[in-house]
């Protein structure tokens, strides 16, 4: 920083306060405007909230409506602003009586955020007492808790970095947890829902698959009933080709029986004319029977009647008896020969009775296989018939099946493959009911069950998949705390060895000694700082208003404040009125050592302001603030000098 230009600030009018490198001692009575420089600094790096005022505004110069703190930073060397190729940036702060305020950049508008942003990546922050510690923050510091004192130590030595590794990890790992935990409620009240559409759908594939089994069992019914219906259309046919050959074979016998009828028929018609023959010659033979039969009768009547009239009369006339004798004699002759011829008759009779007899055996033999083979013929044609009837019958079944079957054969190949070996039909049948009645509590169950388990398959899946992620990166959230949270405890508490071991180098000078610790937790914005003095030869203790006095409490926090400076990363620190409290001879030794501090510190600057009396030597740069008629004026001491309470100063104005 190479200087400041104030305007219209508090007591400045117009004043331009040169820094150089190194030490920078600003001196001059009270109420001189020497704490202003460090305000107007703290105020132009992005200060809000001041010691001197709440408002920004109240540090308008009085009867002015604008204050203007230009900052002129070097950056020729370390390139701060790297898009400005300026050996210098200047920095301006406008406040403005009515509350307003806005950033110059190189005369330029510029965001506060722009500005503020680009300081604190140097290390420049002017709410850290370790950086810059106004006026009554000595003792103030003291009061302050151990948690910020450890967080401006962190900041103020570039350890913040670490602390906000453990706090991202941690904030993560709290972020983490609380997405688990939210996973964990978010997964339970999802499980129930997954739950109840997981054992809906298990419902729903029970109904599809016993609808499946329903599928398969009416597809098995349609071939059961094709099946069967081949069966009867089989056992049709075999009959029809049973009663067909059974036909023919009657056809056949029929035929055969013809051959034997017609011979049998040609040797009955034979046999007629003998018969015919025969009776014609047993009609003569019974006429000429009858007519020796009747004269033999009459003969033997008329020889009865004449012995019977010759017994009874006794007397018969001489004439009569020889004429009756003769007709005795006639008649016996006649009733000989006609016995005689009758008993030739009647053997001719006998034998053509045998012939006729024999002839009659013969004609009704022949007619009896005539009729027998005609019976046979009739019984085979009937047989014929009926079963030419029945075949009709088989063959209108037939149809009438293969009707019923065609259909049948399409319903069946549209629903599946034909059914090796289908049970019977009754048992499928059977079957079919039983699903039947096991798919009816299932037959509300639509197919958007299997949608809405997806999804909620699918959302629980992704939720416990996420909740085994996050709980695995909550695991190595954990473990990535724990190993920050150690390195940074590692880190912290070597660098406090270190620093207790200068700090106690610094208090050796004053015959004290002290101690710096870390006050452990296991929260890490619990963790705290506590630094310790011991005066007079007592114990170190920690630091508050009722066991060291006001300047024991000084000392010790400026003997701490050195101790870090060769470790602030800050290129720019400033102290105003380090020496409040403090006895001459305190103050002689504090401003000793905060010279040859600035002296041993790398290149950096370095701001102290002291309204005391001090030594200076060639390696200051001092600087004097004098309020004349009400404007605070600033100078530059050229040589060495012992400033008391009122200079007599060599400087350039």
């Amino acid at each position: 920083m190479k200087g400041v230009v104030l305007t219209n600030f508090m007591s400045y009018e117009n004043a331009y306060v040169p820094l150089g490198p190194g030490l920078n001692l600003i001196c001059g009575q009270n109420g001189a405007g020497k704490s202003s420089i460090v305000l107007a600094i703290s105020v132009v790096l992005g200060q809000t909230y001041t010691e001197r005022s709440k408002r920004l505004s109240d540090l308008v110069r009085w009867n002015t409506d604008e204050a203007r703190i230009t900052l002129i930073l070097d950056n020729a060397h370390e390139r701060t602003f790297p898009k400005f190729h300026t050996e210098s940036v200047t920095i301006t702060r406008v406040l403005k009586r009515d509350g307003a305020y806005y950033y110059l950049l190189q005369d330029k508008p510029a965001a506060k955020s722009t500005i503020t942003d680009i300081l604190k990546t140097i290390g420049l922050n002017p709410d850290n007492f370790l950086v810059i510690m106004h006026q009554f923050m000595v003792g103030r510091f003291a009061a302050v808790s151990a948690q910020d004192k450890l967080s401006m130590l962190e900041e103020a030595v570039g350890f913040q970095s670490y602390r906000e590794e453990v706090l991202d990890a941690r904030k993560r790992l709290e972020s983490v947890t609380s997405e688990e935990q939210s996973l964990a409620k978010l997964l339970e009240s999802t499980k129930e829902t997954h739950d109840y559409w997981k054992r809906e759908y298990e419902r729903l594939l029970q109904k599809k698959q016993l609808e499946g089994k329903l599928e398969l069992l009416r597809q098995e019914l349609l071939w059961a009933r094709i099946h069967k219906r081949k069966e009867v259309l089989a056992r049709l046919q075999s009959r029809i080709e049973t009663k067909t050959r059974s036909i023919e074979s009657f056809g056949n016998n029929i035929k055969e029986l013809a051959i034997p009828k017609e011979k049998r028929q040609e040797e009955f018609e034979d046999l007629k004319p003998d018969r015919t023959k025969l009776q014609e010659i047993r009609l003569e033979l019974v006429k000429e029977i009858t007519t020796h039969e009747v004269n033999l009768q009459w003969a033997r009547n008329l020889l009865q009647d004449f012995q019977s009239l010759e017994t009874e009369q006794g007397v018969v006339r001489q004439l009569e008896v020889q004429l009756l004798r003769r007709l005795g004699v006639s008649w016996t002759q006649t009733a000989d020969e006609s016995q005689r011829k009758l008993s030739g008759l009647k053997e001719r009779m006998t034998e053509l009775s045998e012939k006729i007899s024999e002839t009659n055996s013969r004609l009704e033999d022949a007619l009896s296989r005539i009729i027998e083979t005609s019976v046979q013929q009739e019984v085979l044609s009937i047989k014929r018939n009926l079963l030419m009837e029945e075949v009709a019958d088989l063959q209108a079944q037939v149809r009438l099946t293969s009707v019923e079957l065609e259909p049948l054969v399409t319903s069946a190949e549209k629903a599946g493959p034909p059914v090796e070996s289908p049970r019977r039909t009754l048992d499928v049948m059977l079957d079919i009911t039983n699903l039947e009645s096991q798919l009816k509590p299932l037959a509300t169950l639509s197919d958007d069950i299997e949608g809405m388990y997806s999804s909620y398959a699918k959302v629980y899946d992704d939720l416990r998949q996420k909740a085994e992620q996050v709980a695995r990166s909550r695991q190595e959230v954990s473990n990535e705390l724990d190993k920050r949270l150690s390195r940074w405890q590692e880190i912290l508490s070597n660098f406090l060895e270190e620093l207790t071991s200068k700090y106690n180098e610094i208090l050796r000078k004053v015959g004290a000694v002290g101690d710096i610790r870390l006050i452990s937790s296991r929260d890490i914005e619990k963790y705290g700082l506590e630094v310790l003095a011991g005066f007079k030869g007592n114990k170190p203790i920690a630091l508050d208003a009722f066991t060291q006095s006001g300047g024991e409490r000084s000392i010790a926090i400026i003997a701490f404040f050195l101790a870090l400076q060769q470790d602030i990363t800050s290129p720019f620190r400033a102290i105003d009125e380090f020496d409040v409290h403090m006895d001459p001879m305190s103050r002689e030794v504090v401003t000793e050592l905060i010279v040859s501090t600035a002296q041993s510190m790398r290149p950096s600057q370095y701001v102290a302001v002291t309204p005391g009396e001090v030594n200076v030597t060639d390696n200051s740069h001092v600087l004097v603030v004098q309020n004349i008629d009400g404007a605070s004026i600033v100078s530059e001491l050229k040589n060495d000098h012992t400033l008391g309470s009122n200079p007599t100063l060599s400087a350039a104005p």
